[in-house]
């Protein structure tokens, strides 16, 4: 055992290749000589003990490449550099500066922000019908309007001409003045031949005036009496043939009119239903409006109330959510609830009406006219209300979208930051990657794989990579950090040795950039050197995070960096808002405004954390600081997979060493044989032998024994 591997004991760890040359020379040696000792120094020289040079082994019963052996010899390493020690001071600092409660709050306010402001949209969009069903109440008032008093000015008109008449009346007085036409026509037809005869008679006697001037006379006298009947019955006939186009008309006009009435009550029904089934529907938008109104209300009432909320002055926005108090639903229904009983009154009186003329239809177009009114002036009063209330919520927006754009900056460039491998001499690590991750051209299975699939464990993943991705993703990513975070901090695990060994044998991005003295910069004293590793400046971060690239596990060490630091500088912003953020109602707009202030420093700490600097935890305590390494140091609290993580190390040792794991035991089983004389006849051994007198299997005249034991470090 005291062969064990030098290159390997660089990282604490203790193991022999029991597989290697030299061992056919040591061990028969060593025991050889043990036993030469044995005999001498006993009084019982005469035994002749001798080793069987070929009756030895050495078998490997546990390697450096089990995890649980590895795990032991990490933690009996890393003991003495107290991980948990370094835990609780790292997490102190966050306890005692308030800083975990304060980030409490902040997921506590994000969460209730979140869910208020969905109630909020909720309500707002249930209102947003509500006005557009209220509209469609409006838009057929007009409609009835126009259609009812164009419908009553018809009915009205041909009332007036038909007055109190009614068509049977009409078609009598029709066909009596037919009947007076036919006669005084048979009259004029009897007149005109007396007058044609008389005229006939006249042109006789012509010749003959002296003789028959008497007669003649009497026949010019009796011409002119024709012609004036003649041309009275024309006049008659005149006028009531003019009676009769009247009486047509009056006719047709109570047809039409009866025909109006008749389809005017059919219509109104209908009508009025459909209307009636529109305003129901505006009136129940309205109420599920109110409704999510109350919830808000009383989620308003349960957040201010609330202890959870420890979020500093932020607080102050619940008490300016906007709640629509009770009056502006009620008038706002029983406005809409006018119209509906106008034309319900509407329908009840086009029912009754008999002659739409007179007082009737005065009354009847006083009810369509108000009908007109009191649709307008709804439009007005309540569409003057939703401007308001739409000018509000398009302002939030606007607010909102301002502080999305700035946080969306900020991302845009963390997301060119993390976009690179950052490290310097790390270009040509991707052969390295292969080596460990393996080559999925070849299918060459990778170091890291080989130990996974060793101790029948997979390669997942151990740390979450966060992405950049937008304004929404960024404040969903803080807000769950902090829940991981504050989580972490109330147990530790037993990773914690396994984490501090990945931290002090293994290079980081700022490995040598710590400025831990002040001559100048500082590396580790480590002799696993882990300023010479293979994988330069990356291999704690490919340990957590176990992705196939340089740029893909610094940019995941960086955008998580980068997360923590949102949420630790948006805690710091919502502690101190702007009086107008917080007056405008929206707790996600406070929120999105810290969110973009916390996003501007977090980023101005990044660029000093990869340089090698450390950064206040809380800015307004200076002097209680964190570096690069020590936020991994929580990432690894936060994200322990031993497994996954033990498989990574493994290949990274036998990278960085040349040595395979594999066939570095730390537990070995070594056998021996070795035989002595027998002091009396193989016969009366042999007896002895069978009856297990002896510990020794007689053979010829030596007794030989085989012994075995079990080694470890």
């Amino acid at each position: 055992m005291s062969t064990f591997d030098s290159r390997l004991q660089t990282y604490g760890l203790f193991g022999v290749n029991v597989g290697i040359d030299r061992h056919a020379d040591i061990f028969p040696e060593v025991a050889n000589r043990n036993m030469r000792s044995a005999s001498s120094a006993s009084s019982f020289s005469d035994l002749d003990i001798r080793f069987d040079k070929d009756g030895w082994k050495v078998s490997a019963l546990h390697t450096l490449a089990n995890h649980s052996v590895f795990r032991q010899q990490v933690q009996e390493e890393m003991k003495y550099r107290a991980p948990i020690e370094f835990a609780l001071e790292l997490t102190d600092k966050f306890r005692k500066t308030g800083v975990s409660s304060s980030l409490a709050g902040t997921a506590s306010f994000a969460d209730h922000a979140d869910e208020l402001e969905k109630l909020m949209e909720k309500r707002e969009t249930a209102l947003d019908q509500a006005w557009n069903k209220a509209l469609e109440v409006i838009d057929e008032s007009l409609k009835l309007h126009g259609s009812y008093e164009r419908k009553l000015a018809e009915l009205y008109e041909w009332g007036q001409r038909i007055g109190l008449h009614d068509v049977n009346e009409l078609r009598r007085a029709l066909s009596d003045a037919e009947e007076s036409i036919r006669s005084m026509r048979e009259s004029a037809d009897k007149i005109t031949e007396a007058l044609t005869k008389t005229r006939g008679r006249i042109a006789e006697l012509s010749g003959k005036a002296e003789e028959l001037a008497e007669e003649l006379q009497s026949l010019y006298e009796e011409e002119q009496s024709l012609e004036n009947d003649l041309q009275s019955a024309a006049s008659s006939i005149d006028a009531l043939a003019a009676r009769k186009i009247e009486l047509d008309q009056l006719i047709e006009d109570a047809v039409r009119y009866a025909a109006a009435v008749q389809a005017i009550k059919l219509e109104i029904g209908p009508d009025a239903e459909r209307f009636i089934e529109i305003y129901k529907a505006a009136a129940a938008a309205i109420d599920e409006a109110q409704r999510l109104n109350d919830d808000v209300a009383q989620e308003k009432l349960t957040f201010i109330g609330g202890e959870s909320l420890s979020s500093g002055a932020s607080a102050e926005v619940w008490q300016h959510v906007p709640v629509y108090e009770l009056s502006y639903f009620s008038v706002y229904k029983t406005d809409l609830a006018k119209l509906a009983a106008n034309v319900q009154g509407l329908r009840q009186k086009i029912g009754d009406t008999i002659l739409f003329t007179g007082e009737a239809f005065e009354k009847l177009s006083a009810s369509v006219s108000e009908l007109q009114v009191q649709a307008i002036r709804f439009r007005n009063e309540q569409g003057a209300k939703e401007g308001t209330r739409h000018s509000k919520n398009a302002e939030l927006t606007r607010g909102k979208n301002d502080q999305r754009s700035l946080l969306q900056g900020v991302l845009d460039e963390v997301q060119k930051a993390s976009g690179s491998c950052g490290v310097l001499g790390a270009d040509s690590s991707d052969e390295t990657y292969k080596r460990l991750e393996g080559d999925r051209h070849t299918k060459k299975a990778g170091l890291a794989v080989k130990y996974a699939e060793y101790n029948q464990s997979t390669l997942q993943g151990t740390g979450q990579a966060y992405e950049t991705g937008d304004a929404d993703a960024a404040k969903g990513n803080a807000v769950s950090w902090i829940k991981r975070f504050n989580q972490m901090l109330t147990s530790f695990r037993t990773e914690l040795y396994t984490n501090e060994f990945a931290l002090t044998k293994f290079n980081y991005r700022t490995y040598g950039l710590t400025k831990e003295a002040a001559d100048g910069n500082q590396k580790s004293a480590e002799r696993s050197d882990p300023g010479s590793h293979v994988l330069v400046n990356q291999e704690a971060e490919y340990i957590l995070y176990g992705l196939d690239s340089c740029m893909a596990n610094i940019s995941a060490a960086y955008g998580e960096m980068f997360v923590m630091l949102l949420a630790v500088r948006t805690t710091e912003a919502l502690a101190d808002p702007k009086k107008q953020v917080l007056q405008a109602g929206s707790p996600l707009l406070v929120f999105l405004a810290a969110l973009a202030q916390g996003a501007v420093e977090a980023y101005a700490d990044m660029n000093k954390l990869v340089a090698g600097d450390s950064v206040p935890i809380v800015r307004k305590l200076s002097a209680v600081t964190m570096d690069y390494k020590e936020l991994l140091r929580i990432f690894y609290m936060l994200h322990s997979n031993d497994a996954a993580a033990m498989s990574r190390m493994q290949g990274l040792i036998e990278l960085n060493t040349g040595k395979d794991l594999v066939v570095h035991a730390s537990v070995v089983q070594a056998s021996a044989k070795s035989s002595l004389q027998l002091w009396f006849g193989p016969l009366l051994a042999n007896v002895v032998y069978a009856s297990g007198g002896v510990g020794c299997k007689p053979q010829g005249n030596r007794c030989e024994m085989i012994k075995t034991a079990v080694l470890s470090y």
